[in-house]
Parts: C-alpha cells; sequence; structure tokens
C-alpha cells in the first residue's frame, strides 16, 4: 500500500476554502471566465464561478497523474480549449498545485491567444514548480477531495492486495484519514464487487 499522508476535507471545508480563495481573486483579479481544468478542477472552478459571480465557464482536460503519487512524465492536453476566447479575463482553477505543470501547460496554450490569464487552486503545495497567482490553503498530504473517493479508493485498494493487504486494511487507513466509517465500508463493498484483483 501506498505510505502517503492523507487529507481528506469535507464538502463544507472545500466550500469555506472555495470562499477564503474567491476573496483572494477579488482582491486581485475580476474574470470574465472561469476555466476548470478536467477532473480535479471541475467542482473548484463551479464553486468559484459562483462566488466570484462569473456566469461564464469553460474546461479543458488534462491527463498526468496515473495512481497515488505516481503520474506521467508531462502532462497532456485530452480535451483542448476552444479558440474563440480573445480579449478575455481568464481565471483557471484546479484542485491542488502539486507540480504545477497541468496549470503551467494550460496556461502556456491559453497565452498563445490570450494576455491576461491567472490561476487559482484551492490547495498548494511547497514543492510546486509552477506556483498559482492564488490558492487558499498549504498542504504537504495527498488530498483526498469529496469527488474522488471512490477513485482514491480504488487506487488505494490496487496498491494495498497487490502488497498482500486487504480491504479491511483500505478501509482502516482511509477511516484514521478522516472518512466516515460507514462510508468507507459503503465503498469497499463496491470495490469488492467490481473484483479488484492485484
Amino acid at each position: 500500500m501506498v505510505q502517503t499522508r492523507f487529507v481528506m476535507p469535507s464538502w463544507d471545508e472545500v466550500y469555506s476554502l472555495a470562499s477564503d480563495l474567491s476573496e483572494k481573486v477579488r482582491r486581485g483579479f475580476s474574470p470574465d471566465v472561469v476555466v476548470g481544468i478536467a477532473r480535479g478542477g471541475l467542482v473548484p472552478a463551479r464553486l468559484l464561478a459562483d462566488l466570484l459571480g462569473v456566469s461564464s465557464m469553460l474546461t479543458v482536460g488534462v491527463a498526468f497523474y496515473k495512481d497515488i503519487a505516481r503520474r506521467e512524465r508531462q502532462p497532456k492536453i485530452t480535451q483542448a480549449l476552444p479558440s474563440r476566447i480573445t480579449g478575455k479575463h481568464l481565471l483557471v482553477v484546479d484542485d491542488v498545485a502539486d507540480t504545477g505543470k497541468s496549470l503551467e501547460l494550460v496556461v502556456g496554450e491559453l497565452k498563445k491567444a490570450q494576455r491576461d490569464v491567472r490561476t487559482a487552486t484551492l490547495y498548494w503545495k511547497p514543492w510546486a514548480e509552477f506556483n498559482p497567482d492564488f490558492y487558499a490553503k498549504e498542504t504537504d498530504a495527498w488530498i483526498i477531495f469529496p469527488w474522488e473517493r471512490m477513485e482514491t479508493l480504488r487506487k488505494i485498494a490496487g496498491s494495498a492486495l497487490v502488497s498482500g493487504k486487504s480491504l479491511k486494511d483500505v478501509e482502516d487507513k482511509l477511516v484514521s484519514a478522516g472518512m466516515e466509517s460507514s462510508l468507507a465500508q459503503s465503498l469497499a463493498k463496491q470495490v469488492a464487487r467490481e473484483g479488484l484483483r492485484p
């Protein structure tokens, strides 16, 4: 099993972070369009658009992570942005700036046609190579967001089973990270029904 420290913000904690982040953005920038990096940045982008009163949202798909704490060498854009966005103030949003490379890639593409591009994330990690203009909180832990709990459980379970651990060990790890026991059991049952094997 991956030996990583986890933090597991609740929906309310995520909303509170987004609210704090929106205030930071509001003091330094006034976006016309919020751009969410799919998949992790979609929920934070929607929250920020709402909190900032921005009605125009776009998404760009980026693939980077293969597993928990394991990523490809470079991120790749998997869903491009429409080319029609010029002359706008864009706020690119992701859930976390871990390396920052996904943000850097998207900003690089957008700046080819767009001058005013800023970035915002809920979390920032101190080793990020590309830093967002705005972030709500710093952490060095692996974050399990409410919208990716099942995905994360599958990854942890896959690693655990390969190393001879059980789904019960996975449940215990998630509970120790802050997940309610009944939810951890429910998700583990779903994984078991899927027949996940090492």
